[in-house]
């Protein structure tokens, strides 16, 4: 049975992804203990525009390895596999080069110097150069990982392996000094990249017999036609998600940055579910689709939506009772500022995630221009809003223009996938059987 599988999947994500966020919200109260709030917001907005370059690097690969994988798995020709994921890393490290020259010599210092106001030392943004590589490549081999439901080591390489290098880097380097810097936060966490990136790549290729086929399936230059959309989408959505904090920045300051970074990341705690559903799920759906069985997948993304939804609750109720008190004794009491923001964010996920797994739906079924349209649209009314609402209403302003456009942009993906596939993906409990015809 598909759910069985998935249940196995879902059980070592929930339980490999948990640890790493566990380990991610202690790095981040260290770094809350041991930089200044300025230098904790300049790590936030810096963070964000470094995720924004790695998107740009693995140019939607990612996505393509997953489906490309799981859909040569389902139509039982796996030899086509290596020579994609050769031409896929191949294309990861050359554009890589690339863009790190360019943000290096031309762009970095221009962005968060004349933006942000952030004074970046050359070593440091050498460092955070190099984190643009790194991320890519981590990207790429988890995502190949994913396309092989391997999601334990998909899970460990993703969250829990950098994550807990970081910290134990962090630790050992404050036990030998009082002081910590943005720039040794970056180097340790280049560093920590660097050995999963290697790890994680060995045990790919242990996947991959070196007879398991050497003609080249697809060339790279229609690879990168089916990535075009895709990274124009990302691109996007990654700017709408940390689109608020760089607002934040922007029309006020670091410690406004702060404020709502630690707001952000306390809510990220409430993500794990959605991102384990999602990782999960993503190259079941993708399996169905190739084999157009559309009942099942409508079957499984309403389950799906609807176990994300029901944590999401209880996350939001939690916060409600518990924030204030969980942000004054976990991150200390200047933080306390982030509750409200905290419970408004929680309150209009919960309404988003009523629609599902929507836009994800869009994507395995090949509807990327329709995406692409609701992306831009959206995005447009967000900063709209914004800009209307942030005089009067400051943080809060940019906080509930984002949620609003969030649940817009996912009750419109929600439509048309219903109209263009005939899927309904919302939150919906009826269980139905899927058998599992996978290899």
């Amino acid at each position: 049975m598909i759910y069985s599988r998935l249940l196995r999947g879902g059980i070592w994500e929930i339980t490999i992804r948990s640890l790493g966020i566990g380990v991610l919200f202690g790095t981040h109260v260290i770094l809350a203990k041991f930089l200044q709030p300025e230098e904790l917001g300049a790590y936030f907005i810096i963070t964000g525009i470094l995720s924004l370059f790695v998107l740009l690097n693995i140019f939607g690969l990612s996505i393509v390895a997953i489906n490309r994988i799981a859909g040569y798995r389902a139509t039982k020709e796996e030899h086509k596999i290596r020579p994609v994921i050769l031409t896929l890393l191949h294309f990861t490290l050359l554009n890589g080069l690339i863009i790190s020259v360019f943000f290096y010599v031309f762009i970095g210092e221009s962005i968060f110097h004349n933006i942000f106001n952030l004074d970046i030392s050359s070593p440091t943004m050498f460092y955070i150069t190099l984190n643009i590589v790194a991320g890519a490549l981590i990207s790429l081999i988890v995502a190949c990982h994913r396309g092989f439901h391997d999601i334990p080591r998909a899970s460990f390489f993703a969250v829990l392996m950098p994550q807990t290098l970081f910290f134990l880097a962090l630790l050992i380097y404050l036990v030998n000094s009082e002081t910590l810097g943005i720039g040794d936060v970056f180097l340790y966490f280049l560093l920590a990249r660097i050995i999963t990136i290697l790890v994680s790549a060995m045990a790919l290729r242990s996947k991959l017999s070196p007879d398991s086929g050497n003609n080249s399936s697809e060339s790279l230059s229609s690879l990168l036609v089916v990535c075009t959309p895709i990274v124009i989408i990302h691109s996007v959505s990654l700017a709408n998600q940390q689109g608020a904090l760089w607002l934040a920045g922007f029309f006020f300051d670091a410690n406004a940055a702060a404020i709502y970074g630690v707001a952000l990341k306390v809510f990220g705690v409430t993500m794990l579910i959605y991102s384990v559903v999602s990782s999960v799920m993503w190259p079941t759906l993708v399996e169905l689709y190739e084999q157009r069985n559309l009942d099942g997948a409508q079957s499984l993304s309403q389950v799906m939506a609807s176990i994300v939804s029901v944590f999401a609750i209880i996350s939001f109720i939690l916060f409600v009772l518990l924030g204030e008190s969980m942000l004054a004794l976990v991150f200390g009491d200047v933080y306390v500022q982030a509750y409200g923001l905290l419970v408004v964010v929680s309150l209009f996920y919960v309404i988003q995630l009523y629609f599902g797994f929507a836009s994800e739906i869009l994507f395995i079924t090949g509807h990327e221009k329709a995406l692409l349209v609701i992306t831009f649209s959206t995005s447009l009314i967000r900063i709209l809003l914004a800009v209307a609402m942030i005089e009067s209403m400051e943080l809060y302003g940019i906080v509930l223009a984002w949620g609003i456009g969030s649940v817009l942009q996912q009750a419109w993906c929600w439509c048309r996938v219903k109209s263009l596939t005939k899927i309904k993906c919302h939150a919906s409990y009826q269980y139905k059987a899927i058998e599992d015809t996978s290899s």
